[in-house]
């Protein structure tokens, strides 16, 4: 999914929004800025008046934005929790990438490694030999480490 493709989803999204705030008529909903993760495009909500100028009225609480899956392209709502998590969750997928990035290269401890993501020998060994035999990117990255400790730990 493409940025444009998003955007074509996420103002769909707001009209349907805005279609559903019966019980309201001082206010509409606007798309906002636009910040793209790995899984998400996120969007802000804008709060605008009825006429599409910015928004004159009282203060109002809610949901910060709303994200549109990449996958398939399904538009919810989200929390200020929820919002947090998708930055966490792209510092953990970043964390594992540049670790894998310094298996590949030899610039890291393996020891290091082994004991921070809690690895057995034989799982150690193998995401070095999956790493320096595979081309990956950010989030292929997470998925290699993923099914090692899962290999293991199932026995798979």
């Amino acid at each position: 999914m493409t940025p444009g493709d998003a955007s074509i989803i996420a103002f769909k999204f707001v009209d349907w929004e805005n279609g559903n705030l019966s019980s309201r008529d001082d206010y509409k909903y606007g798309v906002g800025e636009m910040t793209e993760y790995s899984h998400f495009y996120y969007f802000d909500f804008m709060i605008l008046n009825p006429d599409g100028g910015n928004y004159t009225g009282l203060p109002l609480a809610g949901a910060p934005g709303f994200v549109v899956s990449k996958k398939d392209g399904h538009a919810k709502v989200i929390s200020f929790g929820e919002m947090a998590s998708l930055d966490e969750e792209e510092e953990r997928i970043d964390t594992v990438y540049e670790l894998l990035i310094s298996i590949k290269e030899n610039k890291v401890d393996l020891s290091k490694v082994k004991i921070a993501y809690n690895l057995t020998s034989k799982q150690l060994l193998l995401l070095v030999r999956t790493v320096q035999q595979e081309s990956f990117n950010r989030l292929r990255a997470r998925d290699i480490l993923q099914e090692i400790v899962k290999k293991d730990t199932f026995g798979s």
